[in-house]
């Protein structure tokens, strides 16, 4: 699935994925503005582990989402 911001300025078109290996999720960024996960900016490309409840923010003054596995 995807979730799109299609009027933002500061979220990109493919700004991040998350996919999952076996139990475990990560998540890679993509985009120009940068990535923050628990209010740590990420490095561009680099696949990261998450955690259920993890905060992911798309840019420093972009939308926050709080990541759940249920």
């Amino acid at each position: 699935g995807q979730i799109l911001f299609p009027h933002s300025e500061v979220v990109s078109a493919s700004h991040c994925t998350i996919s999952q290996e076996e139990s475990t999720y990560f998540l890679i960024d993509h985009s120009s503005n940068g990535t923050l996960v628990n209010q740590t900016q990420i490095k561009k490309n680099k696949k990261i582990p998450l955690a259920s409840g993890d905060t992911i923010q798309l840019s420093k003054t972009g939308p926050i989402l709080q990541f759940q596995v249920s």
